[in-house]
């Protein structure tokens, strides 16, 4: 093992994931699939956790589910909760 001097630490491309959350609260379905790109994410439990810690941070009404490798959202019924 050895140590590389570097001049900055790369930083990693930002998803805007609010931004995205925010395009879904104002469409009118009420679940959609995240279809992600291989360079998005390493899998579907990565998007997963994105899009849950995303939508906690938000503070709109919405669940994220993992079934299958498949991520989904879906607004909340503000009367059932």
């Amino acid at each position: 093992m050895k140590f590389v001097a570097i001049e900055k630490i790369p930083s990693r491309k930002k998803k805007k994931l609010q931004r995205f959350i925010e395009e879904f609260i104002n469409c009118g379905d009420a679940q959609v699939e995240i279809i992600f790109l291989p360079e998005e994410y390493i899998d579907a439990h990565s998007c997963y956790c994105s899009f849950y810690k995303a939508a906690k941070i938000s503070g709109y009404n919405i669940i994220v589910h993992l079934m299958s490798n498949r991520v989904f959202i879906e607004k909340r019924n503000k009367a059932c909760v």
